[in-house]
């Protein structure tokens, strides 16, 4: 898009965390990576990518917003992807539980947070949306791209629907309350189909959690239901994969 679309993109995270920083409310943007970023040894030999990621154009503009955090794990990812195994699923274009623990992670750290107590087991075969866009239902899948989780300690949760908000591409909108959390802060999620793998930790680490939606119906509308909002939040993760900037 032009410039001036994409200065109009940066400027609603600008209004979000004006109207947050009037109630004390912290900001923080995660952007999940691209397959293609973290994996461009598997593309096409046709294809090269840029120097210069398409997402940067934003994430420069989004550095003078000021009490905005901007996490792109991309580096992290990169890093890790030789010695943590296959980060995301093969036949697939979403990162797996390993690779949202990482981007997690990262975002944890810079926010101060503790981080939920995991370790990773090898998981089922996985047969993800790559091979429903190319109709290729046949396609052979093998072991080694999903990851269970087991759990230090197992999250205990109470989950409940939020009434009249649409299912999104990452499922209902709820309300998850854990009982034994790391934080005793409630926290708003706005996001994408990235938001699934990275729910299990953010459930684990907070009180009270809002899912509200996908961003792009939800990002607009958030300061004014944050002002009007007689409960607020603590803490807004907003959650978008590169590829929708």
């Amino acid at each position: 898009p032009p410039a001036e679309d994409i200065s109009r993109e940066a400027s609603l995270f600008a209004e979000l965390v004006e109207a947050a920083e009037t109630a004390n409310i912290s900001v923080a943007l995660l952007i999940g990576p691209n397959k293609s970023t973290i994996y461009p040894e598997f593309l096409p030999n046709e294809i090269e990518p840029s120097d210069a990621r398409y997402v940067t154009y934003l994430t420069e503009q989004l550095d003078a917003v000021r009490n905005l955090t901007v996490i792109d794990p991309s580096e992290d990812l990169l890093r890790a992807k030789e010695s943590s195994g296959l980060l995301y699923y093969r036949t697939d274009t979403h990162w797996n539980d390993k690779g949202a623990f990482l981007s997690f992670s990262v975002l944890a750290e810079r926010m101060g947070w503790h981080v939920p107590e995991v370790s990773f087991e090898a998981g089922e075969l996985h047969s993800g949306d790559l091979i429903a866009i190319s109709q290729l239902d046949d396609f052979p899948v093998a072991l080694g791209d999903n990851w269970q989780i087991e759990w230090g300690s197992d999250p205990d949760l109470e989950i409940n629907p939020l009434p009249n908000l649409p299912e999104t591409s990452f499922g209902r909108a709820e309300i998850v309350m854990n009982k034994a959390p790391l934080s005793e802060q409630t926290v708003w999620v706005i996001g994408d189909s990235f938001t699934n793998a990275l729910a299990p930790y953010i459930d684990a680490t907070f009180k009270e959690i809002h899912y509200l939606g996908h961003w792009n119906s939800k990002l607009r509308a958030l300061p004014e239901e944050l002002t009007s909002s007689e409960e607020k939040p603590d803490l807004i993760i907003v959650v978008r994969v590169e590829r929708s900037f």
